[in-house]
């Protein structure tokens, strides 16, 4: 859970930075799995969303109205309130496969916790729990034994095997339980916003409860506002120009007053902030032919790419930028040596997220959220990304039948539980009076007590924690961070390849990816002239590029008919 909260994750750091699945379509990043012959898909046919019902209307609540935009609170809803009315179980035990962050769950005998959620669940949960650095291959393993757990926890990103057997029918499509108006069966399942269903739904077929998470997410980064006023900039960063011009500044003008201190602008080479402010597509663009072009492709990517190499000869960058790894260019931000750092959306805001963690170790730094501009001053295309992380699957053996395949649904309604109900309190922050207390303003706050922080580390599958705005002690935060959430939204686009198969991306992502990211990074860093952009892309061609535009493009037409 810390590095989902903290966005640590490689994988993801390299997709937020516009290098991990530069060209490659929604199954880019996809790579392990064997060639597929290509051809229709088991369950394709014409998506079925569930309908989205409302969220509660709670005292101190403030809705976006923008879909997309998680509902802010100025403070936590109190008295909880109820969202699970009925025992979700038959008592009976339920098998499950789930990724774990940080040490294990303490064991069940010693566990208050999980004796609780067994009770209230009225199951027996029996985890397989695997860190994150090893789900891959243990989930490959898993399918490859048949023996799926009756919940079983896919991450397409890092199980690409996964993609492969849903395809051959491993998994219950959950359409006929959950879509449309079946999904009043599943109270809070039919709160989940309908763009985390569409995005994580495959061909048509919806075969998990994601977690969700912003839409725009890891597309906005922090700026250091009080180095610009300090320099001269007192108003965020119009066009390219003055983007150039303001974080130059950053790395020659000494904007902490400590000119023993080298600092820069940037820690790692940032492509998706250029390549929004130049209009690049995102990953591919539908043409009104129905033909797919990929952003490699385009002029916007030529010129987004020529910015960065004058950004880069501007000494912008810190020197190790094209290689940084993730936890380095957090360091350098929050140690004053940066400025600019770009992460999971929600954990930059708050007094123990980004903004308010750097206030504290520097009480005159102010980390403020900057939407790129467009390069001519005019709109920038923010990048949506998938909105889910991962999602909670039922193998097709125990989906046949259908009273089991309702009570786990009943399961991870439970586990789905919105921001403010008694369930999400018991789901996020414990049994009260032994793993958290209120304080005087009705904020829940963890128990400072080494022997209880693992009691509920079992508990990560689909909860919502990551689709609110509520810091305590920070209630601006909320409604800055869903203000601007907004205007990003409003601006953004999809990538239209997102939930198609194309069996060449699977195979070939991981060369491909490193293909596009070793080319670019010659580019930018002047070890290529610009005018190798026309070999680069045919190589990309040549590589599968071409071949894997074709398998959407037929992917997108199946999905049309």
């Amino acid at each position: 859970m810390r590095e989902l909260r903290e966005g640590l994750s490689r994988r993801r750091f390299l997709a937020a930075a516009g290098l991990g699945a530069a060209g490659l379509g929604a199954a880019g990043a996809l790579a392990g799995c064997s060639g597929e012959a290509a051809g229709s898909f088991r369950h394709s046919h014409p998506l079925r969303l569930p309908r989205e019902a409302p969220q509660p209307t709670v005292e101190g609540a403030v809705p976006s109205g923008v879909d997309g935009v998680p509902t802010a609170y100025r403070r936590f809803v109190s008295p909880p309130y109820r969202s699970v009315h009925t025992t979700p179980g038959s008592g009976g035990p339920v098998t499950t496969f789930q990724i774990l962050y940080g040490p294990p769950p303490t064991p069940l005998e010693h566990n208050p916790w999980w004796q609780e959620l067994n009770r209230r669940l009225g199951v027996e949960i029996r985890p397989t729990l695997v860190p994150d650095a090893s789900l891959g291959d243990k989930l490959q393993t898993t399918i490859a034994s048949g023996q799926l757990p009756d919940l079983t926890y896919v991450h397409l990103g890092l199980a690409p095997a996964a993609l492969r057997v849903i395809r051959q029918g491993a998994f219950t499509d959950l359409t006929p339980y959950i879509g449309g108006d079946a999904v009043k069966e599943f109270p809070n399942l039919a709160r989940l916003p309908s763009y985390m269903w569409r995005n994580s739904s495959i061909e048509g077929g919806i075969y998990g409860v994601p977690r969700v998470i912003p839409i725009v997410n890891g597309r906005i980064g922090l700026y250091r506002r009080d180095w610009a006023r300090k320099l001269g900039y007192p108003d965020p960063p119009a066009d390219a120009d003055q983007v150039l011009e303001l974080f130059t500044a950053f790395a020659k003008g000494d904007p902490d007053g400590n000119s023993r201190v080298q600092t820069w602008g940037f820690g790692n080479v940032d492509t998706t902030l250029v390549q929004q402010m130049f209009g690049v597509p995102n990953v591919w663009r539908k043409e009104s032919n129905g033909r797919l072009v990929n952003s490699i492709e385009t002029d916007e990517f030529e010129e987004a790419l020529r910015f960065l190499s004058r950004m880069w000869k501007a000494g912008v960058y810190h020197p190790d930028a094209p290689n940084m790894q993730f936890q380095k260019v957090q360091d350098l931000f929050m140690s004053g040596r940066t400025g600019y750092f770009a992460q999971g959306y929600i954990p930059m805001f708050g007094r123990t997220g980004t903004r308010g963690s750097l206030r504290r170790n520097q009480p005159h730094a102010d980390a403020y959220p900057l939407i790129p501009p467009g390069h001519d001053g005019g709109k920038p295309r923010i990048f949506q990304g998938p909105g889910y992380f991962g999602f909670m699957a039922i193998p097709s053996k125990v989906g046949e039948n259908t009273e089991r395949a309702k009570e786990l649904l009943r399961v991870l309604d439970y586990y789905a539980a919105p921001f403010g109900s008694e369930e999400y309190v018991f789901m996020t922050y414990g049994i009260e009076g032994r793993q958290f207390r209120y304080d005087g303003r009705g904020n829940p706050v963890s128990v400072d007590d080494d022997r209880v922080a693992n009691w509920s580390t079992l508990s990560y599958m689909c909860q919502t924690m990551e689709n609110a705005f509520y810091y305590p002690g920070a209630a601006e935060d909320a409604v800055l961070a869903q203000d601007v959430l907004k205007k990003a939204v409003r601006m953004s686009v999809p990538d239209p390849t997102l939930g198609l198969v194309s069996n060449l991306a699977i195979s070939r992502g991981a060369a491909l990816t490193q293909y596009n990211s070793d080319r670019q990074t010659g580019i930018v860093t002047g070890r290529e002239p610009l005018r190798s952009l026309a070999e680069w892309r045919k190589g990309w061609r040549e590589r599968g590029g071409d071949q894997i535009r074709s398998e959407y493009e037929e992917a997108l037409a199946r999905v049309r008919g």
